[in-house]
């Protein structure tokens, strides 16, 4: 896969409303559908509005469904964001581990390929960056555990990453104990600043200094 072409819970076409009246789709493909649209729609309101003020309605206002069917698919507004935030946490995932698998398997390269994907997903979808970063710490315990299992995985694949440099280069030091979570910390803090600045945009460029740091950590042992 690409590096980049995996969407953050559904992409801006997927939120066209099907046709009304007599259709060819099957009902599950018609549920599918509603899914999606009310899964982007609470990500792009609580961009909008933060967590704590957006509410049921601006859900179904965005994905142009009914109440009833908003209840059909989630208990509330915070059951929708949480399995959107859960979406988004495994899109992320996917986008790092097929980004490292599909760069050179020597040195540091591997680590350099799934930081670009990361890099490239977040600064291709400023609103959902918004909502899962920024605003998901007040959505409750639930999306709380998972971004930490989601920062746990990360770490992990920052720290297979550098075993592979390692089997390159048998003078590189095992790293400190602690250093996959720090260099996790440090890319999020780098994207929270991007955030915050307007600047998503320039994150793939900056790919190479990020690396830099996460190597200035997983050697600081030395």
């Amino acid at each position: 896969m690409e590096s980049g072409s995996i969407r953050w819970v559904t992409s801006d076409a997927d939120m066209e409303v099907l046709p009304r009246g007599r259709h060819s789709l099957p009902p599950e493909a018609v549920a599918d559908s509603q899914r999606g649209r009310m899964l982007r729609a609470a990500a792009l309101a609580v961009a909008e509005k933060g967590y704590g003020e957006t509410v049921v309605t601006d859900v179904i206002e965005r994905a142009h469904v009914s109440r009833k069917t908003f209840y059909e698919h989630f208990a509330d507004l915070q059951d929708c964001f949480r399995q959107a935030h859960a979406l988004a946490c495994d899109t992320l995932l996917a986008q790092v581990i097929d980004s490292s698998r599909a760069g050179p398997q020597e040195g540091f390269e591997t680590i350099r390929s799934g930081v670009r994907g990361y890099f490239e997903l977040i600064a291709g979808e400023p609103e959902m960056t918004q909502a899962f970063f920024a605003d998901a710490v007040a959505a409750g315990p639930a999306v709380a555990l998972k971004r930490q299992e989601t920062m746990r995985i990360l770490a992990g694949l920052i720290l297979a990453g550098y075993r592979i440099a390692q089997d390159g280069d048998p003078a590189l030091p095992d790293p400190p104990a602690l250093a996959g979570t720090a260099a996790t910390g440090a890319i999020n803090e780098i994207c929270l600043t991007a955030l915050a600045d307007e600047r998503l945009d320039l994150l793939p460029g900056r790919t190479d200094e990020m690396v830099a740091i996460i190597r200035g950590i997983l050697t600081s042992g030395a």
